[in-house]
């Protein structure tokens, strides 16, 4: 409490009731302890200057603690982030998305009001946070604050790698755009690419393919994205790989194999993508005809067409 303005407590106690100023009436009751933290609570949501000072202030008491948390990555979900160690108020706050308490708490940081040797890495990760919630106006903040701004390619593109494998199209674009350090999309050999074509982010994918500078590889990784997005018969990932600007997707990789698991799926837009494709388009012959053997077997009359 000692470290929120006098005048905000005073005036929270006076509107519950629970206090009256010197020389005030006393006639009424007092109210009860509900009704202080009722008013309490309405007084801090209206003020991000004053939560900013209490969620500091709190974390100072709390002093050290554990290294922070595991971030999501392709398998990783976000219920499993647990905020802890010095400064994890900085992750709470860009957790849920609360743009002007973040801001306020960064300002705070920046005055010199409170020090910690580790700010740096408590913003690299409250990055990851507001990410993966797609929460791009903490984004933004977090990546334009004067001093101790995070990095887009913090901790080798974790952060772009948790915004694609939700599909935030528009924190994806914030990380790559930036103009100081901006992020990778072929960090970890593509790894925010593989996320986004796992979930079928077919947005995400062209943004990490298209990127001005370092984007992503779409025969990453000996073309498992092209045949995860063949597997998930998504037509436009499939389409978005094989027309990639730079890296494109081998359509007859491992002697076709994705044409074999489409035709063996049923999915006929996706074998017409892989046969009619600009460079290395896969053979209709492939594998001694197994193709089309798995479209004939599963009675795919109109996937065995276009391989005859």
């Amino acid at each position: 409490m000692d470290a929120l303005p006098q005048e905000l407590l005073l005036r929270v106690l006076v509107s519950a009731g629970a206090w009256a100023p010197a020389g005030a009436p006393c006639s009424a009751p007092r109210q009860s302890a509900m009704s202080v933290c009722r008013a309490w609570r309405h007084a801090l949501h209206g003020s991000p200057a004053a939560m900013a000072q209490l969620m500091l202030a709190a974390d100072s008491n709390e002093g050290g603690g554990e290294p922070y948390g595991g971030y999501p990555d392709s398998t990783q979900r976000r219920a499993s982030l647990r905020p802890v160690g010095p400064l994890s108020c900085l992750l709470r706050a860009s957790g849920v998305g609360k743009t002007a308490v973040l801001a306020e708490m960064l300002a705070l940081l920046q005055d010199g009001c409170l020090h910690h040797s580790s700010i740096q890495s408590a913003v690299d990760h409250a990055l990851m946070r507001a990410c993966a919630g797609g929460h791009c106006g903490c984004v933004r903040v977090l990546l334009e604050t004067p001093r101790h701004a995070a990095r887009a390619d913090c901790m080798r593109g974790q952060a772009l790698i948790c915004a694609a494998n939700w599909g935030h199209a528009d924190a994806v674009r914030l990380l790559l755009s930036t103009a100081a350090h901006p992020a990778r999309a072929d960090m970890r050999n593509s790894e925010a690419l593989v996320c986004a074509t796992k979930k079928g982010h077919a947005h995400v994918v062209e943004q990490l393919l298209t990127a001005r500078s370092h984007a992503a590889h779409a025969d990453c990784q000996r073309g498992c994205v092209l045949l995860m997005a063949v597997e998930r018969g998504d037509a436009e990932v499939v389409r978005l790989l094989l027309e990639a600007p730079r890296h494109a997707a081998r359509a007859d990789h491992c002697d076709s194999l994705v044409s074999l698991c489409a035709a063996s799926a049923g999915k006929a837009d996706v074998v017409e993508l892989l046969l009619g494709a600009r460079e290395l388009a896969a053979r209709a012959g492939c594998r001694d005809g197994e193709a089309l053997l798995g479209a004939a077997k599963a009675g795919h009359a109109d996937v065995a067409r276009p391989l005859l």
